[in-house]
């Protein structure tokens, strides 16, 4: 080999160098020195390479990733995902329909499963979720032909007030209500009947033990789960099943369950008229 303008052999193990090919076989040149290449073996290079338990990622046995966890095949991730885009994932569950077809004759596809038509006051998306002689109203089945003149009272005419889905003036005190939204300024709804606040409490103090102060009223603090007769401190309030006002009934409940009709149901208080 040429070796700085002079030919000679190829060099041995530290003979001067410039490249590769100066130096003997199986030898290379690094810094100038003819030397041993060093070999890094890998810890792994397939899964079985590491222990029980353990995968091979990028040259290194692991514990297998979790989501989000880098992975190059489905075996790097935990059990129960795949590999993504290099990224372990849960696997997309294609949904089991798209439409009424691909059910069962007599079935409906609801939110990509198969299920039976819904009942009044079932989720809807279309009239053919529900079951015959119902329609989908708002998301909800419901019988045909009832469409209330209000759901709330913005729904009504400037200084009208949605009462019992339909649309009437602020009730006089002593008129029929279901929220204090329904009286006229300065009254409040107590038992169905708009009335002056009482001045019975103004903070739970005010009340024996077990009671809490709501609308100048002392209330039971629970639900005695009697639902037909008022004690002292319950209240009365109409519960509308969801898309079937027709089956509104008056309960008797405490201050806690009364709040949790009104806010998940859409129930009033007061006695159902």
């Amino acid at each position: 080999v040429c070796l700085s303008g002079t030919c000679g052999d190829p060099q041995p193990v530290n003979g001067g160098c410039a490249e590769d090919a100066d130096c003997q076989a199986g030898l290379v040149c690094k810094d100038g020195t003819c030397q041993t290449p060093v070999i890094v073996v890998p810890p792994c290079t397939v899964d079985t390479d590491c222990a029980a338990g353990k995968v091979c990622l990028s040259g290194t046995c692991g514990d297998p990733q979790p989501v989000n966890g880098g992975c190059a095949e489905d075996a790097d991730c935990q059990a129960g995902l795949v590999c993504q885009g290099g990224v372990c994932q849960q696997p997309v569950v294609p949904p089991a329909c798209t439409l009424d077809t691909d059910c069962a004759v007599g079935q409906v596809c609801l939110s990509g499963a198969c299920g039976d038509p819904q009942p009044s006051g079932g989720g809807c998306a279309e009239d053919a979720d529900c079951q015959a002689g119902l329609v989908c109203v708002s998301g909800v089945c419901q019988q045909g032909g009832i469409t209330p003149e209000c759901l709330v009272d913005t729904d009504c005419a400037a200084g009208k007030v949605c009462a019992r889905n339909v649309c009437v003036d602020p009730q006089p005190s002593g008129g029929t209500c279901d929220t204090n939204a329904d009286c006229q300024a300065g009254l409040v709804c107590i038992n169905s009947v708009c009335q002056a606040p009482p001045t019975g409490c103004t903070v739970d103090a005010d009340c024996a033990t077990g009671l809490i102060c709501w609308q100048g009223q002392c209330l039971i603090n629970s639900d005695d789960g009697n639902d037909q007769t008022c004690v002292p401190g319950e209240v009365y309030i109409c519960h509308i099943p969801p898309g079937d006002p027709t089956a509104a009934l008056t309960k008797c409940v405490g201050y806690y369950a009364a709040k949790t009709h009104l806010a998940l149901h859409g129930d009033n208080y007061g006695e159902c008229r």
